[in-house]
């Protein structure tokens, strides 16, 4: 049987620009081979940790300076998952959320860096309203310490 791109250099370019015009069915398949071979996979991903520490590093540091908002969701959806809390979310949901409220402060209306909050400690009429829509609110710090 005739291969047909006996060069290696050829055959990754091919699949390369395969990969670029079928986007969502290379995820998918990748996806499915992820699933029916994790210890492999994680195999992998550790082997290349090994073998690009600093690189890989310094990725995530670029990653986290760039999308602070998202790291600090992602931190909180883990610690009320150690934690069992009730509000769970997910990071996309929480970003929705925060554009409903005008990247503002659920209690008070400012605009500052937010956090989660459950909804369900505060007992102003606006947030009664949003309670039942929303278990969870983008606070600020400070909110439920100054309310009056």
């Amino acid at each position: 049987m005739r291969m047909p791109h006996a060069d290696p250099e050829v055959r990754r370019a091919y699949g390369r620009e395969w990969i670029k015009r079928n986007a969502a069915k290379a995820r998918e398949a990748m996806s499915r081979w992820r699933a029916a071979h994790r210890e492999q996979d994680r195999a992998s991903k550790r082997d290349y940790y090994a073998r690009n520490r600093k690189r890989t590093k310094a990725a995530v540091v670029a990653y986290r300076l760039a999308n602070p908002e998202v790291v600090r969701v992602v931190r909180r959806l883990r610690r009320a998952r150690e934690v069992a809390a009730l509000g769970a979310y997910t990071t996309t949901q929480w970003l929705d959320l925060v554009r409903l409220y005008g990247g503002c402060c659920g209690y008070c209306g400012i605009a500052a860096t937010l956090e989660p909050r459950p909804s369900g400690s505060l007992v102003t009429r606006r947030i009664e309203l949003d309670r039942e829509h929303h278990p969870v609110l983008p606070l600020m710090q400070h909110a439920e310490a100054n309310r009056d």
